[in-house]
């Protein structure tokens, strides 16, 4: 998938999983909150990644799992939807609490090599 200039705006998010109940989440999260997320208004695509283990010597993630999405809109807005989404969302206790998520907006050309 190429993401440079694919959506103004990114939702970055970062999960785990309780531990031993990874495939639960994945399945969680691959059949429903996936679907979820893209049914909103102005999200346009999502990618999901889970941490290699190769990292640089003495740098770890605290979360496994990342969740790229790309949207347009006004974030404001696009938060709103997101908001009132939610309480109909189907719930997975597989999901630890740890869960951070930030919007970044694309800035600058895209560089290609």
């Amino acid at each position: 998938m190429a993401f440079a200039n694919s959506a103004p705006h990114l939702f970055v998010v970062f999960t785990n999983a309780e531990p031993g109940r990874e495939a639960e989440f994945n399945e969680w999260y691959d059949k429903h909150h996936f679907d979820e997320i893209m049914a909103i208004e102005g999200f346009l695509w999502g990618q999901r990644f889970e941490l290699h283990p190769d990292q640089r010597p003495g740098q770890m993630s605290p979360w496994r799992f990342l969740t790229l999405y790309g949207f347009e809109g006004d974030p404001a807005d696009v938060h709103e939807r997101l908001r009132n989404a939610s309480p109909g969302f189907v719930k997975t206790t597989a999901l630890k609490a740890d869960t951070a998520a930030w919007v970044y907006s694309l800035m600058g050309s895209s560089l290609n090599g």
